[in-house]
């Protein structure tokens, strides 16, 4: 039993850190992830940068500013959608909405 032991020790590969793992792994299939960064450069631009721009909404914006240094909008900037939320003029857009985001994701 005990050479038996002895000889599954000696069979065990070396414990590596992950980051050595994963650089050999690049290294093997990096054929692999170059096919796949377009696809993940595809989500990052049309997907994630838009989102970006939607930041417009929640800042009291000036373009000599930029989004980013443009302040937050207090309470008095978030009055504009309650009252949007609250109006009539809600119920015509919102269907429409859903109904081409349901399409969209056929």
């Amino acid at each position: 039993m005990t050479q038996d032991k002895a000889i599954l020790q000696t069979m065990r590969p070396p414990k590596r850190s992950r980051n050595n793992a994963l650089k050999r792994d690049m290294h093997k299939n990096g054929s692999a992830y170059l096919l796949v960064l377009p696809v993940i450069l595809f989500y990052l631009v049309f997907n994630y940068k838009p989102m970006y721009g939607a930041i417009i909404a929640f800042k009291d914006f000036s373009p000599g500013k930029g989004i980013w240094n443009s302040p937050w909008a207090d309470m008095a900037g978030m009055k504009n959608f309650i009252d949007f939320f609250h109006s009539f003029y809600f119920f015509d857009p919102a269907p429409n909405s859903v109904e081409i985001e349901n399409d969209s994701s056929k």
